[in-house]
């Protein structure tokens, strides 16, 4: 059994991929995929704070299968380096990106 792929399509592509997943999102998950896929990817509370949403995990998690039926993925993370709240302390805080996905041949 294969692992899925995840790739870093270019924009046009992911733009065309957007453009068909947004049909089937709710407007808030909407705001996020559009976010996502102009910034690459983007901290958790900026996420929240720019598309007014309260628990980004619960609204990806609820879209991933549609998102993954036209190819797309968003992929959480904790970066190497670590992120800094707006005071310059440490954060546990995640990075949160829009990827391409193909399923395992």
């Amino acid at each position: 059994m294969s692992l899925p792929k995840i790739t870093h399509p270019d924009k046009s592509v992911l733009s065309i991929r957007v453009s068909k997943a947004s049909k089937g999102l709710t407007p808030r998950q909407r705001r996020i995929v559009t976010l996502l896929s102009d910034i690459k990817k983007g901290s958790t509370g900026y996420l929240a704070s720019a598309c007014q949403c309260g628990n980004i995990s619960a609204a990806v998690i609820s879209m991933q299968a549609h998102l993954r039926s036209h190819g797309l993925f968003i992929r959480n993370y904790y970066p190497e380096t670590g992120l800094k709240n707006k005071f310059g302390e440490p954060s546990r805080a995640h990075l949160w990106e829009l990827v391409g996905y193909e399923e395992a041949e």
